[in-house]
Protein backbone atom coordinates (compact mmCIF):
# COMPACT_ATOMS: atom_id res chain seq x y z
CA UNK A 1 0.00 0.00 0.00
CA UNK A 2 1.21 3.46 -0.52
CA UNK A 3 2.11 5.92 1.96
CA UNK A 4 -0.90 8.11 0.53
CA UNK A 5 -3.10 5.53 1.00
CA UNK A 6 -2.23 4.69 4.39
CA UNK A 7 -2.45 8.05 5.71
CA UNK A 8 -6.22 8.36 3.72
CA UNK A 9 -6.86 4.52 5.33
CA UNK A 10 -6.30 5.79 8.62
CA UNK A 11 -7.91 8.93 8.68
CA UNK A 12 -11.28 7.13 7.02
CA UNK A 13 -10.64 4.76 10.24
CA UNK A 14 -10.57 7.36 12.91
CA UNK A 15 -12.98 9.86 11.06
CA UNK A 16 -14.88 8.39 9.43
CA UNK A 17 -17.36 10.59 7.04
CA UNK A 18 -15.37 13.49 8.45
CA UNK A 19 -13.30 12.62 5.48
CA UNK A 20 -15.40 14.30 2.83
CA UNK A 21 -13.06 13.94 -0.22
CA UNK A 22 -9.77 13.02 -1.52
CA UNK A 23 -7.90 14.46 -4.19
CA UNK A 24 -4.44 13.93 -6.09
CA UNK A 25 -3.18 17.05 -8.14
CA UNK A 26 0.49 16.46 -9.57
CA UNK A 27 1.34 14.05 -6.95
CA UNK A 28 0.27 16.25 -3.84
CA UNK A 29 -2.62 14.21 -1.82
CA UNK A 30 -5.26 16.82 -0.47
CA UNK A 31 -7.29 15.41 1.93
CA UNK A 32 -10.65 17.41 2.73
CA UNK A 33 -12.12 17.44 6.48
CA UNK A 34 -15.11 18.64 7.80
CA UNK A 35 -14.57 21.50 9.82
CA UNK A 36 -15.67 20.24 13.41
CA UNK A 37 -13.00 17.24 13.12
CA UNK A 38 -9.92 19.09 11.68
CA UNK A 39 -8.27 19.05 15.19
CA UNK A 40 -8.65 15.62 15.49
CA UNK A 41 -7.39 14.83 11.71
CA UNK A 42 -4.09 17.14 12.82
CA UNK A 43 -3.31 15.08 15.93
CA UNK A 44 -3.62 11.55 14.49
CA UNK A 45 -1.77 12.54 11.93
CA UNK A 46 1.09 13.94 14.29
CA UNK A 47 0.90 11.54 16.96
CA UNK A 48 0.42 8.30 14.79
CA UNK A 49 3.64 6.35 14.95
CA UNK A 50 3.63 5.49 11.11
CA UNK A 51 2.77 9.13 9.99
CA UNK A 52 4.29 11.67 12.15
CA UNK A 53 3.30 14.82 10.38
CA UNK A 54 5.55 16.64 12.82
CA UNK A 55 5.98 19.82 10.96
CA UNK A 56 3.18 22.22 9.65
CA UNK A 57 4.80 24.62 6.56
CA UNK A 58 2.04 26.70 6.31
CA UNK A 59 -1.60 27.72 6.55
CA UNK A 60 -3.49 29.28 3.54
CA UNK A 61 -6.44 30.47 2.46
CA UNK A 62 -8.28 30.89 -0.81
CA UNK A 63 -11.35 32.68 -1.46
CA UNK A 64 -13.75 31.19 -4.04
CA UNK A 65 -15.84 34.05 -4.98
CA UNK A 66 -18.84 34.13 -5.99
CA UNK A 67 -18.40 30.20 -5.22
CA UNK A 68 -20.36 28.82 -1.76
CA UNK A 69 -18.62 27.87 0.33
CA UNK A 70 -16.47 30.84 -0.36
CA UNK A 71 -13.11 29.69 1.78
CA UNK A 72 -10.88 26.79 2.12
CA UNK A 73 -8.30 27.07 4.43
CA UNK A 74 -5.17 24.80 3.59
CA UNK A 75 -2.73 22.99 6.18
CA UNK A 76 0.30 22.10 4.11
CA UNK A 77 1.92 19.17 6.52
CA UNK A 78 5.61 17.64 6.22
CA UNK A 79 6.32 14.20 7.83
CA UNK A 80 10.08 15.03 8.48
CA UNK A 81 10.88 10.99 9.25
CA UNK A 82 8.72 9.81 6.21
CA UNK A 83 9.71 12.72 3.72
CA UNK A 84 6.28 12.95 2.71
CA UNK A 85 3.75 15.96 2.38
CA UNK A 86 -0.05 16.04 2.72
CA UNK A 87 -2.58 18.94 2.70
CA UNK A 88 -5.39 18.85 4.92
CA UNK A 89 -8.32 21.39 3.35
CA UNK A 90 -11.29 22.94 5.38
CA UNK A 91 -14.46 24.55 3.46
CA UNK A 92 -15.27 27.69 5.61
CA UNK A 93 -18.55 28.85 4.94
CA UNK A 94 -18.34 32.13 7.39
CA UNK A 95 -15.08 34.08 7.80
CA UNK A 96 -16.29 34.66 11.48
CA UNK A 97 -17.02 30.75 12.20
CA UNK A 98 -13.56 29.68 10.67
CA UNK A 99 -11.80 26.74 11.65
CA UNK A 100 -10.47 25.67 15.71
CA UNK A 101 -7.30 26.91 15.74
CA UNK A 102 -4.26 24.31 15.72
CA UNK A 103 -2.27 26.17 17.92
CA UNK A 104 -2.38 23.64 20.63
CA UNK A 105 -1.03 20.95 18.32
CA UNK A 106 1.61 23.12 16.80
CA UNK A 107 3.11 26.20 17.76
CA UNK A 108 3.79 27.67 15.16
CA UNK A 109 0.01 27.28 13.90
CA UNK A 110 -0.64 31.09 16.37
CA UNK A 111 1.73 32.84 13.64
CA UNK A 112 0.38 30.92 10.19
CA UNK A 113 -3.61 31.63 11.77
CA UNK A 114 -2.63 35.35 12.15
CA UNK A 115 -1.33 35.65 8.90
CA UNK A 116 -4.49 34.21 7.04
CA UNK A 117 -6.94 36.13 9.51
CA UNK A 118 -4.69 39.72 8.26
CA UNK A 119 -4.96 38.88 5.08
CA UNK A 120 -8.33 36.95 4.31
CA UNK A 121 -10.42 37.79 7.62
CA UNK A 122 -10.78 33.69 8.28
CA UNK A 123 -10.98 33.73 12.16
CA UNK A 124 -9.76 30.90 13.86
CA UNK A 125 -11.77 29.97 16.73
CA UNK A 126 -9.75 29.31 20.08
CA UNK A 127 -6.86 31.45 19.15
CA UNK A 128 -6.72 34.58 21.17
CA UNK A 129 -3.90 35.95 19.52
CA UNK A 130 -5.32 37.31 16.07
CA UNK A 131 -3.47 40.90 15.46
CA UNK A 132 -2.73 42.78 12.65
CA UNK A 133 0.54 42.02 10.95
CA UNK A 134 0.48 42.71 7.52
CA UNK A 135 -2.44 45.19 6.47
CA UNK A 136 -2.14 47.30 9.18
CA UNK A 137 -5.27 49.57 9.77
CA UNK A 138 -8.03 48.53 7.66
CA UNK A 139 -9.07 52.19 8.02
CA UNK A 140 -6.65 53.69 5.97
CA UNK A 141 -7.14 53.47 2.45
CA UNK A 142 -3.36 53.15 0.86
CA UNK A 143 -3.71 48.99 1.14
CA UNK A 144 -5.41 48.77 -2.01
CA UNK A 145 -4.57 51.83 -3.93
CA UNK A 146 -4.55 51.54 -7.84
CA UNK A 147 -1.96 53.89 -9.96
CA UNK A 148 -3.92 56.08 -12.23
CA UNK A 149 -1.83 57.22 -15.02
CA UNK A 150 1.18 55.17 -15.82
CA UNK A 151 1.59 51.81 -17.37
Amino acid sequence: MKRDDMVVEKLRAALGDAVEEVSDFRGERTVYIRKDRLIDACRLLRDDPDLRYNFLADIVADDHLPDYPRFAVNYHLMSMPNKHRLRLRVWVEDPDDGPPTAADIWVIATWLEMEVWDLMGVRFAGNGSLRRLLAGNRRQKTLCQTVTGRR
